[in-house]
C-alpha cells in the first residue's frame, strides 16, 4: 500500500569527500520480484557494479535472492531503527556537504527526501525516520534507494571501490 519501488544507479565519488553522482533511476510500481531482479541484473551489462544493496523486507527478500545468485556480494538491508537512523545521517552528511548530485529533471528525487521526517516510535523510546505513503514519491523510495547507496561509503568519507553502485529500495 503506497511502496512503490525504486532502484537508482549512483556513481561513487573518485576521490575521499568527492560527490555521488546519480545516473539513472527506476520505478518499479506494479513489477513483481522476478521482473524487479530481471532489470537490476540487466545494468550490470551497462556499467561497472561494484556493490548492490536491496531492501529485504516484504518483496524486496525475494529480489534479493534472485539478484544475490548473480552477484553474491548483493547486500540485503534489513531495516530497524538504528539502521535507519545511520543511514539518515550520512544522507544529511553528505548532502550538506553538497556531495550528492543529479540532474534538475530528477526532482522526484527532492519530494522523496523532504517527505522523510523524525517521529517516535510506538512505544515512545526511541526516534525513527519515516515517509508518508501518499502522493507520488510512494514511501520515499528514491530517497531510500539513494541511502542504501551512501551506505557503502564509510562515516568517515573513504573511498570503497571504484565503479557504479546500483541501489534497489
Amino acid at each position: 500500500g503506497g511502496d512503490k519501488g525504486a532502484l537508482v544507479v549512483l556513481a561513487p565519488p573518485l576521490k575521499p569527500k568527492g560527490a555521488f553522482r546519480v545516473l539513472e533511476r527506476f520505478r518499479f510500481a506494479g513489477l513483481d520480484y522476478e521482473e524487479q531482479a530481471d532489470k537490476l541484473l540487466r545494468l550490470l551489462t551497462r556499467y561497472n557494479v561494484t556493490n548492490i544493496a536491496i531492501d529485504g523486507s516484504g518483496i524486496g527478500d525475494a529480489v534479493w535472492k534472485l539478484v544475490v545468485a548473480k552477484f553474491a556480494t548483493a547486500k540485503k538491508i534489513i531495516y530497524s531503527v538504528e539502521s535507519k537512523v545511520l543511514l539518515v545521517h550520512k544522507a544529511k552528511n553528505v548532502i550538506r556537504a553538497g556531495r550528492l548530485e543529479f540532474d534538475a529533471s530528477m526532482s522526484e528525487i527532492i519530494e522523496a527526501f523532504v517527505s522523510i521526517h523524525a517521529e517516535l516510535t510506538n512505544r515512545q523510546r526511541s526516534v525513527t525516520f519515516v515517509a508518508d505513503r501518499a502522493g507520488g514519491n510512494g514511501h520515499a523510495d528514491l530517497a531510500w534507494a539513494i541511502m542504501n547507496a551512501l551506505s557503502f561509503e564509510g562515516l568517515d568519507g573513504a573511498v570503497t571501490g571504484q565503479g557504479n553502485v546500483v541501489e534497489n529500495f
